[in-house]
């Protein structure tokens, strides 16, 4: 008898990547800027990553993406090398990227995984992003597959501390108490 109150149940919370999601779909206030593509043999961590022999040629790609003007990610990127694959010419352009975000067809990728971890910038990173050394950042780790569940590219996206939120709600949805927030 009375009022029962059960626990808010974490294991079930979904962050949101809002901030993230926004760089790939807003495509006029978003710049990407190609520093390095070039074909590279692959070491022990891209290998197992990939799930490729040692020393297979791999496509590495680092960009920066800036929103207004402003550096907000540095992204490090191995693709497996395949020149039969369109997927090359689509990371070129992170339409891959943007098209797992959006649902669109435009990739051959099916689906992938993201890890975030919180991390401290290094030198050139921070160079790079155009923030002190030592800055706080998000890692977010990225391995994509194709429709036959075979990595195709694993990649960090260096995220700015100052620029990223990411976030979660917990709880009853739809009630009267979030819409307050």
């Amino acid at each position: 008898r009375g009022t029962f109150v059960s626990p808010l149940q974490l294991s079930k919370v979904s962050f949101g990547l809002d901030e993230f999601h926004a760089l790939f779909t807003e495509a006029a206030a978003t710049q990407i800027k190609i520093l390095e593509a070039s074909i590279v043999k692959a070491d022990q961590t891209v290998a197992a990553k990939l799930h490729i022999p040692l020393h297979s040629r791999t496509i590495h790609i680092r960009r920066l993406l800036s929103k207004e003007g402003e550096p907000w990610i540095y992204h490090r990127e191995y693709l497996i090398y395949d020149p039969r694959r369109p997927v090359v010419e689509a990371e070129m352009k992170i339409a891959s990227l943007a098209g797992l975000f959006s649902g669109g067809s435009d990739s051959d990728l099916k689906w992938g995984k993201l890890s975030v971890s919180a991390a401290v910038l290094q030198e050139a990173d921070a160079a790079l992003l155009q923030v002190e050394p030592a800055g706080p950042a998000f890692h977010l780790e990225h391995i994509f597959l194709d429709y036959a569940n075979q990595p195709v590219s694993w990649g960090v996206f260096l995220c700015r501390g100052d620029k990223f939120l990411f976030s979660a709600t917990v709880g009853l949805f739809g009630d009267s108490a979030t819409d307050a927030i």
